[in-house]
């Protein structure tokens, strides 16, 4: 394109499909910049991800090896903690449904 013009034959209506063609090229950069930053976001959160289970693992393997993994939570307080959430929300489920009108 650089050199078409370089030899003056352009033409009005030529110019601005070089002008379109220009902008489509930029269209693309810019799209495919947005997908690659896209894509190390979910790269970099999927690497967290598989770091804190990895150190979950670890220490609840050697918790378990060393004994002190039982006693870290107990296991009665935990249960009735999870059902009041279970059933927490269950409420809050049927609220927004009736609230929604269905």
């Amino acid at each position: 394109m650089k050199a078409y013009v370089a030899s003056g034959q352009i033409m009005d209506d030529e110019r601005s499909w070089m002008a379109f063609a220009s902008n489509v090229g930029k269209a693309r950069i810019l799209r495919h910049d947005a997908v690659e930053v896209r894509i190390r976001w979910l790269g970099a959160i999927l690497l967290l991800i598989v770091v804190a289970v990895a150190g979950f693992i670890t220490v609840r393997y050697f918790g378990v090896r060393a004994g002190w993994w039982p006693n870290l939570l107990p296991w009665p307080r935990v249960t009735s903690l999870s059902d009041a959430a279970a059933s927490s929300l269950h409420t809050a489920v049927v609220r927004i449904e009736s609230w929604l009108g269905r």
